[in-house]
């Protein structure tokens, strides 16, 4: 079973466009219907965890390699980010 999740919507719709041959086509047609306004919210958290430097180190040469390391920490830093955009909807939306 997947869980729906309330995306807010797109954060910057866009409008249906006339092509240079005279067809009318809305975005979602093509498959580009801009951010949603949870990526625009978990972007925004993201972008202070990027300015916020923090003291992270890698200390651990034994256990995984630098890459695994970066990789780890930027996957569950994302997660964190949607984390927060989550709550910032349902906050939002009461």
């Amino acid at each position: 079973m997947t869980q729906t999740i309330n995306d807010g919507g797109p954060a910057f719709p866009s409008a249906p466009t006339v092509s240079p041959m005279g067809y009318l086509y809305r975005p979602a047609d093509i498959g580009c219907t801009g951010l949603s306004i949870r990526d625009y919210f978990a972007a925004k958290a993201l972008q202070g965890l990027v300015a916020n430097q923090d003291d992270r180190i890698y200390v651990t040469p034994n256990v995984m390699t630098l890459e695994e390391w970066r990789t780890s920490l930027y996957q569950e830093d994302a997660k964190f980010c949607y984390r927060m955009a989550d709550a910032m909807l349902a906050e939002r939306c009461k």
